[in-house]
């Protein structure tokens, strides 16, 4: 899968999309970490879902045994064009602030032209949509963004630390 973005059940603000969308509405500024020429493929989650039924429903001759990268055509950002789009889709006035460096380093460009030509596979969200949907469940308090579930590594370590203790506590696989 490209990185996903757009409104989840279990929400996550640990995604380039979702994270600009959360920060506009919140702090009304943008970080455009490593100044914003790195590339990301993106997808909305609900066309990641399309994708698994397409293939799950494709001709087994067509799908066995093949890989395919799950995106979009014309889905390929530079991260200060995800901020950029993010800025123009909310309703607020928001800061562009870019930062030079980032110790994160990932830069790549991802082609979907099989996906499209072998099983005619074309996304249907895009990021305004997102942009909307996230801002709106964000406004109507339908999403809480300091939710440790939303930063996935925060909430595996959270998850880690809690079985350690069950166990430090448990005898006889109880409790007590």
């Amino acid at each position: 899968n490209a990185t996903v973005y757009g409104l989840a059940p279990r929400m996550r603000f640990d995604l380039v999309v979702n994270m600009m969308t959360m920060y506009a509405w919140r702090d009304k500024k943008i970080f455009i970490m490593g100044g914003g020429e790195q590339w990301r493929p993106l997808i909305h989650v609900q066309d990641v879902g399309k994708a698994f039924v397409l293939v799950a429903e494709s001709d087994r001759g067509t799908v066995h045994k093949q890989i395919f990268n799950v995106g979009g055509i014309g889905q390929n950002f530079r991260i200060k064009q995800i901020a950029g789009l993010v800025r123009q889709h909310v309703p607020i006035p928001v800061e562009l602030l870019v930062i030079p460096d980032d110790a994160d380093k990932r830069s790549y460009n991802i082609s979907f032209e099989k996906i499209k030509n072998v099983l005619g596979y074309k996304p249907d969200k895009t990021i305004p949509d997102a942009v909307h949907e996230i801002y709106d469940a964000l406004e109507n308090r339908n999403l809480e963004p300091g939710d440790l579930k939303t930063v996935t590594v925060k909430y595996y370590q959270y998850l880690i630390k809690a079985e350690k203790t069950v166990r430090e506590v448990s005898f006889n696989g109880k409790i007590f």
